[in-house]
């Protein structure tokens, strides 16, 4: 079974760079066929920095995240190994758990996530 939601950034806090790494931490809430709060810890590496305008900086990134259900659809809470890509303004990803597996992406001009159980 396949879950689709929207995912809306609620808070970001970033790092300096050092030698092109950063740390970086965010909350997302998920609305849709599955609802709650995605927790999310990264280390970020930045192929292309653009300190005037992050948004047109190349990177990659792995972290973990922590899932907190409003509705207990999936589950009530999980973790996720998460590895993605930020380019030209974009970003996208992949979640891994032993629980369920996951993705996000754009899709007509929003964040979508999805999880598969």
């Amino acid at each position: 079974m396949v879950l689709k939601s929207d995912l809306n950034l609620l808070k970001w806090t970033e790092t300096e760079p050092v030698h092109s790494i950063t740390q970086a931490t965010a909350e997302y809430s998920i609305e849709g066929e599955f609802n709650g709060i995605l927790h999310s810890n990264y280390t970020i590496f930045y192929s292309e920095y653009n300190k005037e305008d992050i948004h047109k900086s190349t990177s990659t990134f792995i972290g973990y995240s922590f899932f907190e259900s409003s509705d207990n659809k999936v589950v009530d809470s999980m973790f996720f190994e998460e590895k993605g890509i930020f380019a030209e303004g974009v970003t996208s990803g992949e979640l891994k758990s032993k629980m369920a597996n996951g993705n996000y992406f754009l899709e007509q001009g929003k964040m979508i996530i999805t999880i598969e159980k």
